[in-house]
């Protein structure tokens, strides 16, 4: 996968809304926001693997906006143990033992509630509103306990206001990180 500039109008359009086969088969997210791309196309990957890997959402207050946001991540069973993958910002992934702990994947934000849900239905068909059960955003409030609409409309302002030709080019230029915690 490799990142890519969305016109801002394709942020709503667009994110959530990409079957994962769609996301695979373009082999670029939105540098913007890519958490949620890479997850999907992970946990399908790892399905495709024999794994039953489960969807982590974290509800959050948000850096940018101050409101409630969504984060990403994914949880998968080795064995007998939980192991999270969560894409932090850019290119960078955070791997450890055990299940999603806001403590060590987003400390430095207000954590407000934790959601799991299974990727037994995900297909190459399948959007991340699919796997929810809804249809799109403005029903977002159905499966989130702090998210509502309005949140997700500030959010996308915010990435409109803070998107540039400078930061695409320094988010571009980032090696992939992955780092291990014990």
């Amino acid at each position: 996968m490799h990142f890519a500039r969305w016109a801002p109008r394709d942020y709503s359009r667009l994110f959530g809304r990409r079957p994962v086969g769609r996301i695979i088969k373009s082999h670029a997210v939105n540098y913007m926001n890519s958490c949620l791309d890479l997850t999907m196309v992970l946990i399908f990957q790892l399905r495709g693997l024999g794994l039953d890997p489960r969807l982590v959402v974290e509800e959050l207050i948000g850096s940018h906006t101050g409101k409630p946001a969504l984060h990403f991540a994914a949880e998968v069973k080795l064995g007998k143990e939980w192991h999270t993958i969560h894409f932090k910002l850019g290119k960078n992934a955070l791997v450890y033992t055990g299940q999603f702990s806001p403590a060590k994947s987003t400390p430095t934000n207000r954590h407000l509630s934790l959601q799991r849900f299974s990727t037994r239905n995900l297909g190459s068909s399948t959007t991340f509103f699919q796997l929810l059960g809804i249809s799109g955003w403005k029903q977002i409030g159905e499966k989130s306990r702090h998210v509502r609409y309005p949140h997700i409309q500030a959010s996308a302002k915010a990435m409109k206001k803070a998107d540039s030709a400078d930061l695409f080019n320094r988010i571009k230029k980032m090696r992939p990180k992955i780092r291990h915690l014990i």
